[in-house]
C-alpha cells in the first residue's frame, strides 16, 4: 500500500493505517455521536465509501512524528512548498486560503501564521496545526462527532503561546416563543457566498452553516442567540416590518455578516 511504503514505514509510524470493514485495529477508540447534548454510539458508516477521505486512522503520537518530519529536512523543499502554497483563488474556510491538503492562515494581530486542517466523520473530530515561526504543532483528536475543534484549537493556541484566555461564561437562557422563532427563521447569505440557515423543530431553534450539522441555539436576550455545542453568538437586526434582515455571527474573535434571503 502506498501509504505504508511512502509514509508510515519511512517515519516508523506504528499506529497509523487504512481502515476497512474487516480488520480489527487494536486500541481503536469507539466513536460517539453528540445528539441534543447526549452521547450515543455513532451511526455506522462503511469505510469502503471513504477511501482517500476519512478512512485513515492515526494516534496523536504518530501525528506528532508526522508533523515534526513535515517541518524538518526529510521532505524535499519543493514538495513542502507545493503543500503549503495557496492554490485557491478565494478563501474557503474562516477566510483562509487552501494549499494541497492544508489551509493557510496568515498572521494577524490576533494570531500567528499557521497551516491547519480539521475534519470529522461519524464518531470522530480532529484538527492539526503547524506554526512555522514558533516551531509548534497542535493536534486535537476526539472520538465524539461534531466536537467544536476550532474553538478548542483557539483556546489551546492561546495557552501554548502564553496569551490571555477568557474562561467560558455562564449564560442566561430565556424561553423562545413562536413569535421569536418566526422573526429570525430563514436562510441568510454572506457576501462570499456562505449560507447560514435557521430552522425550528419542536419549539427549538437550530442553526446550520453550509453543509455542517445543525446545532441548537439558545436565546440570551431578544435578538441575541448563542450556541452551546458550537461557540457562537448571533445578533439579529430587524427591518421596518419587524423581521430579521441580517445577522452578525461572532465566533472565536471572527465576525461574519449574513443577510436574509428574501
Amino acid at each position: 500500500m502506498l501509504l505504508k511504503e511512502k509514509i508510515t514505514d519511512q517515519l516508523g509510524l506504528k499506529q497509523t493505517g487504512q481502515l476497512d470493514n474487516i480488520t480489527i485495529v487494536p486500541s481503536l477508540s469507539q466513536g460517539y455521536h453528540n445528539t441534543n447534548g447526549k452521547l450515543t454510539l455513532a451511526p455506522y458508516r462503511s469505510y469502503s465509501l471513504m477511501k482517500g477521505s476519512g478512512d485513515i486512522y492515526a494516534s496523536a503520537q504518530d501525528l506528532a512524528v508526522f508533523l515534526k518530519n513535515l517541518s524538518g529536512q526529510r521532505w524535499k523543499p519543493e514538495i513542502i512548498s507545493q503543500l503549503l502554497t495557496p492554490h485557491s483563488k478565494e478563501s474557503i474556510e474562516r477566510g483562509d486560503l487552501y494549499g494541497y491538503g492544508w489551509f493557510i492562515r496568515e498572521a494577524s494581530s490576533g494570531h500567528p501564521k499557521a497551516y491547519y486542517h480539521g475534519g470529522g466523520s461519524y464518531g470522530v473530530s480532529a484538527l492539526m496545526a503547524i506554526y512555522p515561526d514558533e516551531k509548534l504543532n497542535i493536534i486535537i483528536l476526539s472520538n465524539v462527532s461534531t466536537l467544536p475543534v476550532q474553538e478548542l484549537w483557539g483556546d489551546i493556541e492561546k495557552i501554548a503561546l502564553g496569551q490571555s484566555l477568557q474562561m467560558p461564561e455562564i449564560r442566561n437562557e430565556l424561553p423562545i416563543d413562536p413569535k421569536a422563532i418566526e422573526v429570525v427563521r430563514g436562510t441568510y447569505h454572506a457576501s462570499n457566498g456562505m449560507q447560514f440557515t435557521l430552522s425550528d423543530d419542536g419549539g427549538k431553534l437550530y442553526a446550520q452553516l453550509a453543509n455542517n450539522p445543525p446545532f441548537e441555539i439558545f436565546m440570551q436576550r431578544p435578538l441575541h442567540f448563542y450556541g452551546k455545542k458550537v461557540s457562537i453568538d448571533l445578533i439579529f437586526e430587524l427591518d421596518n416590518n419587524g423581521k430579521a434582515k441580517r445577522v452578525t455571527a461572532n465566533r472565536t474573535g471572527d465576525h461574519f455578516i449574513f443577510f436574509k434571503k428574501q
